[in-house]
């Protein structure tokens, strides 16, 4: 593995194998460690993430862990906003960290691992599929087995719901339009879900006005450390590809996710708790749309139809159906298309997730 950094600060570690790519065609340089401080300590090593959301935040939780469990004491580098979802031994907040100053961790510890996906920018630049799971690639990374991330200890007691019966959480929205449920869809879903006798918790980052009417409760950004307690206290979660997916399934709660740009049964290879509905090409296009467009620049990564068209190849009762089935305690399912069993022909069952069906 190479250590290397481009012209804008970013860190990247990177496999020998495509270390000549990022160097010849990104201008990457190679960055030489220096242990000073208190990092030259045995045993210490620090994990870097600046880039990203919840998301990958959770997913390098199986980095720090699988360092944890080799006897190291781990710094872990990322935005204050995500340390109540952190399990490392130490928190440092980047936000005050200079990129080349004498606080940059690659200047206070022997080993530094900044977790930059080391696969994505070639995959979606050279318009390959994915190989592995972001899970994998980040372990790949730091050479450490690939595991879930932990984080289910952080949660000290349940949050308690004056509702009786299921409490089901949503998240239909992100911050890419691409994997976002238009309006009606979503509706549809907390529609019957609530005719279903659920209590629907629509999770966005703002307030949504005169939308989701059926929802009993609708929960707004609240502090990480809240919101990790009440998405543990869900029956399930229904989700798209954002970072509310990622939580609910590091904290083992069972959770339905709608997958269309992204890879489902790659993005879920080591979340149990996920059942997966792989969304198709819309009315079987193979002309215009690109799928996976995350990882295309055939369609210079946005939709050539209406962004998100795909993610409605998949039927609302089939969702519906599934989160009660979840919510409720019995076993998962998964949907996936024929198109994208071809694409991922070797999936096959990892800690009882995703499976080839």
């Amino acid at each position: 593995m190479s250590m290397l950094r481009n012209t804008a600060g970013r860190r990247v570690i990177v496999r020998g194998d495509l270390m000549k790519w990022y160097v010849d065609v990104h201008g990457y340089t190679m960055i030489d460690y220096i242990g000073k401080g208190e990092g030259t300590k045995p045993g210490w090593v620090a994990v870097v993430r600046e880039l990203g959301g919840l998301g990958d935040v959770l997913c390098v939780q199986s980095v720090v862990a699988g360092l944890q469990e080799r006897g190291l004491k781990v710094a872990f580098y990322t935005p204050k906003v995500f340390w109540p979802v952190c399990i490392a031994d130490e928190l440092l907040d980047t936000t005050r960290v200079v990129p080349h100053g004498p606080a940059a961790p690659e200047m206070r510890f022997k080993t530094v691992y900044s977790m930059f996906c080391p696969a994505g920018d070639h995959e979606g630049m050279t318009g390959m599929r994915p190989t592995a799971g972001r899970i994998r690639n980040f372990c790949g990374a730091a050479e450490v087995p690939p595991r879930k991330p932990p984080i289910s200890r952080l949660v000290k007691e349940a949050y308690s719901w004056n509702e009786p019966g299921l409490h089901i959480g949503f998240q239909p929205l992100s911050e890419n339009r691409t994997k976002d449920l238009d309006w009606d869809y979503a509706e549809a879903i907390v529609n019957k879900l609530a005719a279903a006798g659920a209590n629907v918790h629509v999770f966005h980052h703002k307030p949504l006005p005169g939308r989701f009417a059926r929802a009993r409760q609708l929960w707004i950004a609240p502090p990480m450390d809240q919101l990790r307690d009440v998405v543990a206290s869900l029956d399930a979660m229904v989700a798209i590809d954002s970072g509310l997916l990622h939580l609910p399934a590091a904290l083992d709660v069972p959770t339905v996710g709608i997958f269309g740009v992204t890879n489902g049964p790659l993005t879920c290879e080591f979340y149990p708790s996920v059942s997966v509905f792989q969304c198709d090409r819309p009315d079987g296009d193979t002309e215009v749309c690109h799928t996976p467009c995350y990882y295309s620049h055939v369609n210079k990564y946005h939709c050539m139809r209406r962004p998100g068209s795909c993610m409605y190849t998949v039927d609302v009762n089939w969702v519906v159906e599934e989160a009660l089935r979840r919510a409720s305690g019995r076993q998962p399912r998964h949907r996936i298309s024929e198109h994208w069993l071809t694409l991922n022909s070797w999936v096959q069952v990892y800690h009882g997730g995703i499976e080839n069906v």
